[in-house]
């Protein structure tokens, strides 16, 4: 409401519409408003239109001025992430072995700035995954990171941040929240013998031949 200097005198009325014509009901504020600001929670998240009237002191309305609009979001952003290992990998469980995974994350919406995202394994140190937004595609982000044969095999888990346009923080992925790490071969846990007990041992003696 800046800029209305007769208004700024005024004790204000708000009037608040999704459609821009016209704008009809109740005023959204209990109390006139006597400031150049007013904080307004909208129930759902769209475009709304919004008109002031003045109120003198003796009570009468001015007419409605003209409309203006604002696009309310409370939706944070969240994202999808997918991964391209270079180093060996089972299609089939999914596992990655040690090497660089370029990471491609999309999200639901902009972004202020280019999201935080790490890759946590299981008992292990978090590693950030520097993200570089795609010049073509507003919305996708792609980075590399390494996985090292000193990680931990098993799952490792995805940190995801991001603030959307007006301020909306989201940290939920819909998709790529984990990946199976493979960084050490597989160990013997126990042997099974058949037939268990008594097992008989032969020892044979080999005569050295001769050429």
């Amino acid at each position: 409401m800046d800029g209305f200097g007769f208004f700024k005198r005024q004790r204000l009325y708000i009037y608040r519409s999704t459609s821009s014509t016209p704008i009809t009901g109740n005023h959204v504020n209990t109390n006139l408003v006597v400031t150049t600001s007013y904080d307004d929670l909208t129930p759902i998240d769209t475009t709304y239109y919004y008109c002031i009237t003045a109120v003198s002191a003796t009570g009468i309305e001015s007419t409605l001025s003209s409309p203006a609009s604002a696009l309310s979001d409370s939706t944070p952003p969240a994202a999808s992430i997918q991964y391209t290992p270079h180093g060996r990998y089972d299609s089939v469980t999914g596992r990655m072995a040690p090497g660089s995974v370029d990471v491609t994350v999309t999200v639901s919406e902009p972004l202020m700035a280019a999201p935080f995202l790490s890759i946590t394994p299981n008992v292990g140190l978090p590693v950030t995954v520097d993200l570089t937004q795609n010049p073509q595609i507003a919305t996708q982000y792609t980075g590399t990171f390494v996985i090292a044969q000193s990680m931990p095999s098993g799952t490792a888990t995805a940190v995801y941040s991001a603030r959307d346009l007006v301020g909306n923080r989201g940290t939920t992925i819909t998709s790529g929240e984990t990946i199976l790490l493979a960084t050490h071969g597989p160990q013997v846990t126990s042997i099974a013998v058949t037939p268990a007990t008594p097992i008989k041992i032969v020892y044979q003696t080999l005569q050295p031949s001769r050429l």
